[in-house]
């Protein structure tokens, strides 16, 4: 008869059964003993652990590791005795792997072959202590493959570290092991002799069952659908570049959630009928999705596949791999996506009896060593089981331990404990920063509190950053500010110096120059002229010029006269210069006088620099006209993503503004600036006013003179240059072929246009160490820069920030519902405040797009002006450029847009329609951070072998199947190609 203890532990170990095993509901026959004399194969799931430790021998990262303290009276000699008879009991315990016959196989030893170390403590820390001993790596074929390690650390305090290899244990087995040993412990602690009873099956029966079994095409096919298509690399913000060769070493970080906020979880988890694992699996895919940007999400999830009664008593690696495809594409709402994972993780969960190394054979995605086939990222949920009682008088605790190795770069642990969920993130730390995932717990949190306050929310609307990170990034990190001196505008800044230093030189060009004094009169002659021939208040004048003192005298005599200057440069076609003009309505064009017969065709009136400086103004200082700080500077035309420029007037305001931020960020004022870049493109506005409005010399270069490096050396060295601004291209070229002697002026050199690379940096460091390389940022739409990052050394290890927002503007990083997104996190950049322009030219249309409320401003009105560029928050608040959200694109600096070169194309006769796509010149270095490399170039490399010896090698891998040697040197032959 049974008791009623009996029938209560009978009823609990078939609920366990049941709610465990999740056994398929399918015919196959039941396990078998291994035929006597018969080799053991590897299991599917050893088999790739065997692999991969063989590329790796000496890397711990399968270690399997867990710790536990006992309190009381403690017979060392039983529980090591009580240990040993569970590795008689389970032969795998007992196993090493070896080669027969160009295959592995399992060998089982005869005697219980554990490692024992007993000892007594030395105060080391319990944890560097633990991490030592996992850190051990094992030679799988000599063995032992488990140890056990015994530490007295005081009277009645003993800790007890168990570290086995993967390919002999799983979870679900340390428990099995703990409760057989346990069990025998407290027999020996009676005086009795503990039962020798006989398992049904031994794991090496298992493998050699496994190994007969056929693929199911119902189960493959499904898989097949589901992950058809060109299988996406989700691709998190990660601290550093992926590795060729992945180091395998790991970090942790842990957060207990609040009680609160864990009942509240569960409480929604049986509302929506699903469970905990599905809710917080379709949880942190949403995390993934607003990381990433990504849609289309695969998740890994670990599954026990002890799918036989036979099984479940039993010590061995039974861990296979589910795929989890999530689409959150659309305005998708967390309940819908939920409902989705939860169809998704059943049918994954009915179709799982297919090893997953099988999988990866039949579906044969891009592979690479630096990343996991199919996913990057896992999941894992589970419940910490209970620990078994050891005896009365003897109390047991496990001890918390994280290895440091990590299999996928990211894996989230969610255990629950009497009640309460803790989440772990495991990280790479090849990518990863450990206080980057500690802001990603707190993100987690944040998303959690949102879909229990509100599941019917859409996932792009969930909260993400917490409050504090909130403050920090819409407030602190856009906090600069520099005083506003008065309302002088720039020319009046000119004017001033004017009146102190009439005589020091103003401008330079081909030998020739003018003091502030003659530059002064001059553009007041021209300010008169403009004005006696009816230009007035913000009237466009068309400047029309080559590279002369004469473009200079130019642009502030027409901004003296309270006019705006739109650049047309010669060296333009003629088709873009007359749509400019057309669309900007210019009503008079300023021009050389050698110049007019280019504008033989124009019907607007042209006026010359000859006439226009015949007579010298009566005004010899200052210039009268009344001009407001809302008034146009300038016009500059951008590039258009629909076939059309489009024209940025630029207030004096803004350029006030702008060039007094200059003041605030620099050491310096420029005593002698050398002005490279085409008076058409905005960058010269940072020289032209920065120089004249401090009393500096403007030193203009000769046309195209950066073919010539040398000359570009000479002209710095000749007009004692101490600031210049240039392309990244360009100055790299100056310091890898200039002598360094004739650079010895410079104070400050400003790249911009393209991305500074940290070879430029480095190559800086290395020439002129004690120059100030700065990189700068900015839209024509925002004056010319709104950011700005002083060059560190360290920067040489990339990538190069473009820095913080400058005084007086505010930069945000968004995400396509305009929510901030957290540090480390890609989005579209914006800009507002201070630089601003009001929006494009006769064009409400685009202006409205993209010059757009800003809902960070207190200000009635307040606009914000959508880049186009993607960007992202460093932990330290400094900005990191990432490229462009469209199909813009940048050559030699000049803002392209495709689609203009697309439209002006299907003008022509016959075309019907076009495609415009960037093309890299051969031999153009790529970009840092781009994976080029296949699978034999990486095996080949981290052998530190070419290619051909590589091959030689995986061919004397005897174990590889035929299908994984000939899938493996495929990705060598292409990479070869």
């Amino acid at each position: 008869m049974t008791s009623k203890n009996e029938s209560s532990q009978n009823k609990a170990s078939l609920l366990d059964r049941w709610l465990s095993l999740n056994k398929a509901q399918d015919t196959k026959a039941g396990i078998t003993r291994l035929p006597d004399g018969q080799n053991a194969p590897l299991s599917s799931g050893q088999q790739k652990l065997w692999f991969l430790q063989q590329l790796y021998p000496e890397n711990p990262f399968y270690n399997y590791t867990e710790a536990y303290r006992f309190n009381g009276k403690l017979d060392t000699g039983n529980l090591v005795k009580s240990f040993r008879l569970v590795a008689e009991r389970h032969d795998i315990l007992r196993t090493t792997v070896s080669i027969s016959n160009g295959e592995a196989i399992q060998v089982v030893a005869g005697t219980a072959t554990v490692e024992i170390n007993q000892g007594d403590w030395k105060g080391q820390d319990i944890q560097d202590l633990i991490a030592k001993e996992s850190s051990r790596p094992f030679d799988l074929k000599a063995g032992p493959l488990t140890r056990l390690s015994l530490i007295r650390m005081a009277e009645d305090d003993y800790l007890a570290i168990i570290t086995m290899h993967h390919i002999i244990t799983d979870e679900w087995s340390l428990s099995i092991l703990l409760d057989e040993w346990a069990a025998f412990y407290e027999t020996l602690q009676q005086g009795k002799s503990p039962a020798k009873e006989a398992l049904p099956v031994q794991y090496a029966d298992f493998s050699h069952w496994q190994k007969a079994q056929t693929v199911d095409n119902t189960h493959l096919e499904y898989w097949r659908q589901k992950l058809q298509g060109k299988l996406p690399v989700l691709n998190l913000p990660s601290d550093r570049t992926r590795p060729a060769i992945p180091s395998f070493e790991g970090g942790f970080c842990t957060q207990l959630l609040p009680g609160n906020l864990s009942e509240r979880l569960k409480g929604l988890s049986k509302q929506t009928n699903t469970t905990m694992f599905v809710f917080l699996l379709a949880a942190y895919k949403v995390l993934l999705y607003r990381y990433s940007g990504q849609g289309d999400i695969l998740v890994g999830t670990p599954f026990n596949g002890r799918d036989q009664v036979s099984l479940e008593k039993l010590i061995g690696y039974f861990i296979d791999t589910l795929v989890l495809r999530s689409d959150l594409s659309g305005d998708i709402r967390f309940i819908d996506l939920l409902a989705q994972v939860r169809q998704t993780s059943l049918d994954a969960f009915s179709h799982k009896n297919i090893p997953f190394e099988t999988l990866v054979k039949e579906l044969k995605p891009e592979r690479y060593m630096s990343s996991n086939p199919l996913f990057q990222v896992m999941f894992v949920y589970h419940k910490a089981p209970s620990l078994p009682a050891f005896g009365p008088d003897l109390g047991v605790e496990r001890v918390p331990f994280h290895p440091s190795s990590a299999k996928f770069d990211l894996t989230l642990h969610i255990s629950e404990e009497q009640g309460q969920l803790s989440a772990t993130f495991e990280y790479a730390k090849d990518l990863f920063e450990h206080n980057t995932i500690e802001r990603m717990q707190g993100h987690l949190k944040t998303l959690l509190e949102g879909i229990v306050a509100n599941p019917e929310a859409t996932i792009a609307d969930l909260p993400l950053l917490t409050p504090p990170e909130r403050h920090q990034i819409l407030t602190e990190w856009n906090s600069v500010t520099a005083p506003i001196d008065g309302s002088t505008l720039v020319h009046q800044m000119f004017e001033q110096h004017v009146s102190k230093t009439p005589d020091n030189t103003a401008v330079v060009f081909q030998g020739q120059q003018l003091t502030y004094k003659q530059l002064n009169e001059k553009s007041n002659s021209v300010a008169s002229y403009l004005l006696e021939k009816g230009a007035g208040t913000n009237t466009l004048v068309g400047l029309y010029t080559e590279r002369s003192l004469e473009l200079i005298v130019g642009i502030l005599g027409i901004l003296k006269a309270g006019c705006a200057y739109l650049p047309l440069d010669p060296e333009y076609p003629a088709e873009r210069t007359d749509f400019m003009v057309q669309d900007a309505g210019v009503p008079v064009i300023l021009t050389q006088g050698h110049l007019t017969s280019h504008l033989s065709d124009s019907k607007i009136p042209l006026l010359t620099f000859e006439k226009a400086t015949a007579q010298t103004c009566q005004s010899p200082h200052a210039f009268s006209v009344e001009v407001s700080k809302d008034d146009t500077a300038y016009v500059i035309y951008t590039s258009g993503s629909t076939g059309q420029p489009k024209g940025v007037p630029i207030s004096h305001d803004n350029l006030r503004l702008s060039t007094l931020a200059r003041l605030a960020y620099y050491p310096e004022a420029p005593k002698s600036f050398l002005l490279l870049s085409s008076f058409a493109f905005d960058s010269s506005v940072a020289g032209i006013f920065w120089t004249l409005s401090t009393g500096g010399r403007l030193v203009l270069s000769e046309k195209h003179i950066e073919q010539d490096i040398n000359e570009v050396a000479n002209l710095i060295a000749a007009n004692n240059v101490t600031h210049t601004l240039m392309l990244p291209s360009l100055y790299t070229l100056l310091l890898q072929h200039a002598k360094v002697e004739s650079l010895s002026s410079l104070q400050s050199v400003i790249v911009a246009g393209e991305a500074c690379m940290p070879s430029l940096c480095a190559l800086h460091n290395d020439t002129l160490e004690n120059v100030g390389l700065y990189n700068e940022y900015g839209p024509t739409e925002a004056t010319v820069w709104c950011t700005v990052h002083k060059v560190r050394k360290e920067d040489a290890s990339g990538p190069v920030p473009i820095g913080r927002p400058i005084a007086n503007a505010q930069v945000y990083i968004l995400d396509e519902k305009l929510q901030p997104v957290p540090a480390g996190v890609a989005g579209e950049l914006y800009v507002a405040g201070a630089g601003l322009a009001r929006g494009y030219l006769n064009r409400p249309d685009f202006s409205a797009a993209r010059f757009i409320a800003n809902p960070f401003s207190d200000l009635p009105g307040g606009k914000m002006y959508k880049t186009g560029d993607l960007a992202r928050f460093r932990g330290d608040g400094l900005i990191e450029f990432l490229g462009r959200a469209d199909d813009q694109v940048k050559i030699r600096g000049f803002r392209i847009e495709l689609s203009e070169i697309k439209e002006t194309l299907k003008q022509l006769e016959g075309v019907r329609d076009a495609t415009v796509l960037l093309h890299k010149a051969p031999g153009a270095p790529l970009l840092d951070n781009q994976e080029t490399a296949d699978t034999g170039q990486l095996v080949a490399c981290m052998q530190g072998l070419e290619t051909d010896k590589a091959v030689g090698l995986l061919k004397s891998v005897e174990t590889l199947s035929e299908s994984e040697l000939e899938y493996m040197l495929e990705g060598m032959k292409k990479s070869n190609k």
